[in-house]
């Protein structure tokens, strides 16, 4: 009976211990949780609660100033990262560059004396809360692949009701090609920029000349900026029965070719040294003719390596109409040692010896005035 009672002393003091340390290790968690996380997690929503009332007592204006709202505009080019290979059917090109507007709107006035500042500043995520009270043009690239991707953002809000708008963004933009003259060619890469709610009824860009320009110490490998220019046109969208007021950036670029000159300058030396045949009189007709169908084979092989820089158009380029020539005139030197040796076949030694002292001048002769035709063709 004693045992008995011992045994159930035991297992009742065991119950105690547990509830005890169950009770401590809820109350050391509960201090952890309180200070680490349910503290700071209320102090948060408070801050939240007290952000939405002050943002909430601001007036929303979602309706232009006047009709239409002069909005002037300005784009600097900072860097153009990458332009799409030649080769590729559907072109794009990387930019890196600032956008500033202005545009008054009075509704936005206010007493600095009030506010102890003539200007009111925000800075990237408070200055998109700042755009979603306040009216703005709502702008877009609309040739832009994407969309844009906003690196800095500034809003401004003068006390007189002017506000502007500041912004560094990278985009991919999509545009086209003229490669006639490819690879002396130049390229106008556009940047169309227009508001996507707002049709001309109710903005109007304007051009401010001195936010307009790009970085003068970028240039690429391939290519250089040379001149930026601008306009500004009317342009009908799917979305509105009116047009739409579109700022247009033109970015002038031009191809630096030494890159396709150092490998194709090789095909027309190739050329050149299949015409030394001409000044072999008497040779045996099979070295003659073998030298020439190497030569023939080895523009073909050259061709088919230098093919994979060239554009996939329909049209033909500059470059495409030198490597047809430099076919044509492969071609010619066989087919002045078929006639050659028709003639020493025949015995008329003299004859073949006249055909190739002729043709010592009179291909390359051609080849230099059939060469310049082309580039007065692609160039003029």
């Amino acid at each position: 009976m004693i045992q008995k009672t011992r045994k159930g002393n035991d297992f009742f003091s065991e119950v105690l211990d547990a509830v005890a340390i169950f009770n401590l290790l809820r109350s050391f968690f509960w201090q952890k949780l309180w200070h680490k996380w349910l503290l700071p997690l209320l102090l948060i929503l408070f801050c939240l609660s007290a952000s939405q009332s002050a943002y909430a007592e601001k007036p929303v204006f979602v309706t232009p100033p006047s009709q239409p709202t002069e909005v002037k505009i300005g784009l600097y080019l900072i860097a153009i990262d990458k332009i799409s290979p030649t080769s590729s059917t559907f072109p794009t090109f990387d930019a890196e560059m600032f956008l500033d507007m202005k545009w008054h709107d009075p509704r936005l006035a206010f007493d600095p004396e009030k506010v102890g500042t003539d200007r009111e500043v925000f800075l990237e995520h408070a200055a998109e809360l700042e755009l979603e009270r306040i009216w703005w043009p709502d702008v877009e690239i609309e040739n832009g692949q994407g969309g844009r991707k906003t690196e800095k953002l500034i809003l401004i809000i003068s006390a007189d009701g002017m506000v502007e708008y500041e912004e560094r963004f990278v985009v991919t933009i999509e545009t086209n090609f003229d490669l006639h003259q490819f690879p002396f060619d130049q390229q106008d890469l556009e940047v169309d920029i227009e508001s996507f709610a707002w049709d001309e009824r109710y903005v109007v860009f304007v051009p401010m000349k001195e936010k307009i320009g790009n970085k003068t110490d970028h240039a690429g490998s391939e290519w250089r900026v040379t001149d930026v220019s601008t306009e500004i046109r009317s342009e009908r969208e799917i979305r509105s029965d009116h047009d739409f007021s579109e700022f247009i950036f033109n970015v002038h670029v031009e191809r630096l070719p030494g890159y396709y000159l150092w490998h194709v300058s090789p095909l027309f030396i190739i050329i050149v040294l299949s015409w030394s045949a001409f000044w072999m009189e008497g040779e045996a007709m099979p070295g003659r003719m073998g030298r020439s169908f190497i030569a023939l084979l080895t523009v073909v092989a050259f061709h088919r390596i230098i093919s994979n820089m060239m554009p996939h158009i329909f049209y033909m380029t500059f470059l495409d109409s030198m490597v047809l020539i430099a076919y044509f005139f492969t071609g010619i030197g066989i087919i002045e040692n078929v006639i050659v040796n028709r003639h020493e076949v025949k015995g008329d030694h003299d004859r073949a010896n006249r055909i190739d002292r002729r043709a010592r001048w009179l291909v390359p002769l051609s080849f230099v005035i059939l060469s310049g035709l082309s580039v007065l063709i692609y160039f003029t």
